[in-house]
């Protein structure tokens, strides 16, 4: 790394007061504890032929469209995502996934007690969604804490709908995908991070971004023959990265 790279870690710490590069780095852990996390949570295999809704806010949602991106076009029912109780509920057994980071989102709180008559499963830190998970004898899978807002812990969000989706026999087993995955983007997080050489991938990509020429961008022959679910957390962690060296680059 050069001294004067203007995306190293010091460069990047200045821009970063709450601490996001952490947990952009450390997505491919942020996958294997959500794993472990489904499964501590004991919930069984029951097949829901009326797919899986993701009802969540604060960008959480969005793991459950990256996991439906993931998966197609091998999906067995539907899976969809929404921002507050489905409009119209399916006719057929469902299962609902309900994410909210603090537990407190009325939108998700709403739709918990819309969806009574489906499968629900509640991802959460806590309070009144999991306080009401609770009285309801509904599984909860707890979300670790911490993060400096709730889309950092989109990578959670993403394993529990890909895990929800196995259960509801929607699709196969994840764990291998998962764990691929995993070591796949912690290469990447490697080779596109701040202790990355002045000219790595995502370094001339910030810079050219910036400049207006993101066309410029070739994907590697690791990025070229990668598996679904590795391009949608290839995708994630390109995103969030690439934000952050913007933002430094504009410091």
């Amino acid at each position: 790394m050069s001294a004067d790279d203007p995306l190293s870690r010091a460069r990047i710490a200045a821009v970063d007061p709450d601490g996001l590069l952490a947990e952009i780095l450390d997505l491919p852990e942020h996958l294997r504890d959500a794993l472990w996390r489904v499964e501590s949570a004991n919930i069984a295999a029951q097949a829901t032929p009326g797919g899986l809704a993701v009802v969540g806010v604060d960008g959480l949602q969005r793991g459950g469209e990256l996991a439906r991106e993931a998966l197609l076009p091998d999906l067995a029912g539907p899976l969809s995502t929404w921002p507050g109780p489905p409009p119209e509920p399916s006719p057929r057994p469902t299962t609902t996934l309900l994410v909210s980071y603090s537990g407190e989102d009325p939108p998700v709180l709403e739709a918990f007690a819309a969806a009574a008559d489906t499968r629900r499963v509640v991802l959460t830190t806590g309070g009144a969604l999991a306080g009401a998970a609770r009285g309801a004898r509904v599984p909860v899978v707890p979300l670790p804490g911490g993060f400096p807002f709730p889309a950092a812990a989109m990578g959670y969000s993403l394993v529990v709908t890909l895990e929800l989706a196995r259960l509801a026999g929607l699709t196969g087993a994840n764990r291998d995908r998962v764990e691929t995955a995993a070591a796949h983007v912690a290469r990447l997080a490697r080779n596109w991070g701040p202790d990355s050489p002045v000219d790595s991938p995502l370094k001339r990509l910030a810079h050219t971004v910036d400049a207006g020429r993101a066309s410029d961008w070739t994907p590697s022959p690791v990025e070229a023959g990668e598996t679904p679910l590795q391009r949608v957390v290839t995708q994630l962690l390109l995103e969030n990265l690439l934000a952050l060296y913007r933002r430094a680059l504009a410091a």
